[in-house]
């Protein structure tokens, strides 16, 4: 990645009722050259929820995020997980069916 390339948004939000972690996930982080785009994404990733978050991504055409659920499972694009590393091993991360 080339500097200045690519923006991150990462997003935790919690429920003013109870204080957890709303939607399922507690964080989403977004790459897109856009940051405005980025930040927009992460939020309407993170309102979407475990199950509806690829679909989201897919039509807001972001190919490269990574969200983490309750359980702190990690689930990456395709395309975002090849380039993360977790405790030093390369693609440690679950994969979406997103490219």
């Amino acid at each position: 990645m080339n500097a200045g390339a690519s923006s991150t948004a990462s997003i935790a939000r919690t429920s003013s009722a109870t204080g957890e972690p709303a939607c399922g996930l507690d964080s989403v982080t977004v790459i897109h050259r856009n940051a405005a785009v980025a930040d927009a994404a992460a939020t309407a990733l993170l309102v979407a929820g475990p199950q509806r978050w690829q679909s989201v991504a897919a039509q807001m055409g972001i190919d490269q995020a990574l969200v983490i659920d309750h359980d702190g499972r990690r689930t990456a694009t395709r395309r975002l997980a090849g380039r993360l590393l977790a405790g030093g091993r390369p693609n440690s991360f679950a994969e979406s069916g997103l490219r």
